[in-house]
Parts: structure tokens; sequence; C-alpha cells
């Protein structure tokens, strides 16, 4: 097995090309990759996870709903 070290803004162009590649799960959001077809997800514990909030007076507004999608 070789390791190549490459800028974690490259890992998800690497995908299927070479036999194993471990790709940040915001590079591969970025890269509109599904993550449910990892072979595995890490197990986030809750104060590592981001929290996304708006003001009670803007919950039905445009960017809330973004959100939610």
């Amino acid at each position: 097995m070789q390791f190549v070290e490459l800028e974690a803004a490259q890992l998800p162009r690497q995908v299927g090309s070479s036999a194993l590649t471990a790709v940040p799960g915001n590079f591969a959001l970025g890269a509109e990759m599904d993550l449910l077809d990892a072979l595995a997800l890490e197990n986030m514990p809750d104060q590592y996870r981001n929290v996304v909030a708006v003001r009670a007076e803007d919950e039905d507004g445009q960017l809330a709903s973004d959100i939610v999608e």
C-alpha cells in the first residue's frame, strides 16, 4: 500500500482513481458527493457538530428555508 499526501481540496477528484480515498465531509459536500455512499461515517459527538440558528422573527424567511433544505 502506498500513501500519497494531497491537499484536502484535491481528494474528491482522486476518488475512483485510487483504491481508497479519505475525503473530509466538508470537501465531499463541496464536490456534491453523497455522504451516504461512504464506506464509513464518523460518529461525531454533539459537542463537535455545527449548530445553525436563526432568530425567531426570521424563522419563516428565505435564509431559514434554505438552511432547512
